[in-house]
């Protein structure tokens, strides 16, 4: 479920960058075809589920976020049809409950994630809406403290992610972003035989992005044949 603290900020973006547009004279059609590469930061919000025969968990996690990305993006008469890979580390990720054994504490504590997708979108000169989806890893750290006789354990989850965003095309080789991503992660075991968990979850982050497009075409859209 999107969390609704993240759905004001991201329409107030959206909004923003509308607007710039709407106010900045345009020479002629942006073209958005190339390599580009660049830097993100934001915030994220996550819900994992911890269980065993003893009961279950919900810790919950926010903090920020602050990565990078690269991609390629081709322009087809308005079309943006794009791949795109991104890491990012995550900072003050963590949440504690008490555990379904109240002698201990279990802590949540999710530290990074990498993601492969693919984009697309179209563009309204330089205004490109896009929704994009594939696959992600995200890395995190579950711990029952006292660690004797608890835990403290790291896991790899797999998943998809999907979402969306808006991007506002500044000069010819500089784009200005906003997105939404969900992800997923799915259910690896934490801890020892006597005290594990099966723990899965997911994510929401709001990001901001600045991208450097990779010598950019002269020419503007291609012409459909």
């Amino acid at each position: 479920m999107i969390d609704k603290r993240f759905v004001r900020p991201l329409l107030t973006a959206l909004f923003v960058l509308g607007v710039a547009t709407s106010t900045v004279a345009t020479a002629g059609e942006a073209n958005w075809t190339g390599f580009y590469v660049g830097i993100n930061g934001g915030g994220d919000r996550g819900d994992t589920t911890w269980t065993n025969p003893k009961g279950h968990i919900d810790p919950g996690f926010t903090g920020g976020v602050l990565g990078g990305q690269f991609g390629a993006q081709y322009d087809i008469n308005h079309l943006v049809l794009g791949a795109e890979f991104q890491g990012d580390g995550f900072f003050g990720n963590s949440g504690t409950v008490t555990c379904p054994n109240p002698a201990f504490q279990c802590t949540e504590h999710v530290t990074s994630e990498f993601m492969a997708t693919a984009k697309v979108g179209y563009a309204f000169r330089d205004l490109l809406p896009y929704l994009k989806g594939g696959i992600a890893r995200t890395y995190s750290e579950g711990s029952a403290t006292p660690t004797t006789p608890g835990f403290d354990d790291a896991k790899w989850h797999d998943g998809l992610v999907w979402g969306g965003g808006l991007d506002y095309m500044i000069r010819p080789n500089l784009v200005l972003g906003a997105e939404y991503l969900h992800t997923n992660l799915d259910t690896q075991t934490y801890g020892t035989v006597c005290c594990a968990y099966d723990v899965s979850g997911h994510t929401d982050s709001f990001l901001v992005h600045l991208n450097w497009i990779l010598s950019p075409r002269e020419e503007h859209h291609v012409p459909l044949k």
